[in-house]
């Protein structure tokens, strides 16, 4: 089976590619390695498949791939390539996050429409819900983001749903909640925690510190994607 993974490099991307692998799928890994953190730290984390005999590692944009091309014969596409973040989706960054979050998933749809995908999996967010109503957060519950990074998820969510309705586009959401593990991104908690322990310096607290997350593993996350 041939399947499409976008943000190849990043934390769950690279974890899910190396998967893929292991069941014998052949993968086209794409991922552009922008520098919302070092490229090295992504670079480092394809070091494991970009060589594979079976994986085709594409570095670059995905707005200049040739996506029909790229598409043909593809069974599966994991679109998570994105930009992550909710502090920094403030201010003049905004117009980077509806770029890589909104025209990107639009343009992928618009490709896979035309393909014969037996599903499109979307890496949504636990940030769709804002302040969640009730916990556990099920996933009936009205969404109402509190960043422009959740509002260019529950876009995307939107899009997803255009599209299966329209075109009937085999599409999945999948609503990730704070994921941690190996590569984790060195903006999250977990990592600076880690770090700044290790370093012996301070690890720099944001709110009252009586904010509650659900964390999930990586690799329970990337099951699940595969599922």
């Amino acid at each position: 089976m041939k399947v499409i993974i976008t943000g190849a490099a990043g934390f769950i991307g690279s974890h899910l590619t190396e998967a893929c692998l292991d069941r014998g799928w052949d993968v086209v890994a794409i991922d552009s390695l922008t520098t919302y953190y070092s490229p090295t730290t992504k670079i480092r984390n394809a070091s494991n498949f970009r060589d594979h005999p079976r994986c085709e590692f594409v570095e670059q944009d995905i707005l200049d791939v040739d996506l029909p091309s790229v598409l043909s014969g593809a069974s599966v596409m994991f679109h998570l390539a994105a930009q992550a973040g909710v502090r920094a989706s403030w201010g003049q960054s905004f117009d980077v996050y509806t770029q890589l979050n909104v025209t990107v998933l639009q343009r992928l749809l618009e490709a896979a429409r035309e393909a014969e995908l037996d599903r499109f999996v979307f890496a949504s967010s636990s940030s769709v819900y804002g302040d969640a109503e009730s916990f556990p957060t099920t996933e009936d519950q009205i969404l109402r983001p509190v960043s422009p990074y959740g509002a260019t998820k529950a876009l995307g969510e939107h899009l997803i749903y255009l599209y299966f309705r329209s075109y009937g586009l085999p599409t999945v959401s999948l609503r990730f909640f704070s994921v941690y593990g190996p590569r984790q991104r060195p903006d999250m908690a977990f990592h600076r925690a880690i770090e700044a322990s290790l370093t012996g310096r301070e690890f720099v607290l944001f709110g009252d510190g009586k904010q509650t997350r659900d964390f999930t593993y990586v690799h329970d996350v990337v099951e699940a994607i595969i599922a």
